[in-house]
């Protein structure tokens, strides 16, 4: 009896240390983690694989509601795209600084992308969506953002290097972009991931298993990915994968 409770007070006292321990690591943690980083120390490779996937994946979502649902939003689009590598080019490319930046003068695509955002934030009405029947969820930020949209933006622009590709190009009517398809990389060596189907002027969306296989079959498809800059400072080295190589 007496060696059971010379134990039991050994096991309480190296229980109480190892709390302790753990609770200082904690702290540690969250005290690094409150130091505010500047734009030119993007913080890419400090977000999880599977966090940044799904962040992705609504962000081509988001873009895909915009410009399906609102004409105004749709030609701005189509301007920048324009802009940088034309409408029918092939892996033609643009970046979110280009369509959500804070220096940009036109912001008909920004304003319909947020409410987008707002709406798919507080409404499981359509579906489905990326995370099953989840909501964009936007970083924890600091004092400089007040708002879950500011959080969600500095996401995109300040703490990642994300850019839009058009594998198979990108094709509109003089009207109104009739289909649109939104998927994301998997952050992953998977040569596959969900798409999302968009029709005009609909939250309603399909759901499909898109490779590079099949990826001639997704008209106007919006594919985000990260990007490697030395400019702009974006190392996704950690990840060792290729990028471009996704549904080539």
């Amino acid at each position: 009896m007496k060696k059971i409770y010379v134990l039991l007070v050994v096991f309480i006292i190296g229980w109480s240390c190892t709390k302790e321990s753990t609770t200082e690591d904690h702290e540690q943690v969250k005290g690094n983690d409150s130091v505010k980083l500047t734009v030119s120390q993007k913080q890419a490779t400090m977000t999880s694989g599977q966090s940044l996937e799904n962040s992705m994946e609504w962000a081509a979502f988001l873009t895909a509601q915009a410009i399906t649902t609102n004409q105004d939003a749709q030609e701005q689009f189509i301007e920048v795209l324009n802009a940088s590598t034309g409408v029918g080019t092939l892996n033609s490319r643009i970046t979110f600084e280009d369509l959500l930046g804070a220096d940009i003068s036109d912001t008909r695509f920004k304003e319909v992308f947020q409410e987008r955002f707002e709406h798919y934030s507080s409404s499981l009405v359509c579906t489905p969506r990326p995370g099953g029947m989840g909501h964009p969820e936007p970083p924890i930020g600091d004092n400089s953002c007040t708002t879950p949209f500011c959080n969600y933006l500095r996401l995109l622009l300040d703490e990642n290097c994300l850019e839009i590709i058009f594998p198979n190009g990108f094709e509109s009517n003089d009207v109104q972009i009739t289909n649109v398809a939104s998927t994301a990389h998997p952050m992953t060596s998977d040569v596959f991931n969900d798409a999302y189907s968009h029709v005009t002027n609909s939250c309603i969306t399909m759901r499909s298993r898109i490779t590079g296989r099949n990826v001639g079959d997704y008209n106007n498809l919006i594919l985000v990915r990260p990007y490697s800059s030395l400019i702009d400072n974006c190392d996704y080295e950690s990840y060792s994968i290729d990028f471009t190589l996704f549904l080539q």
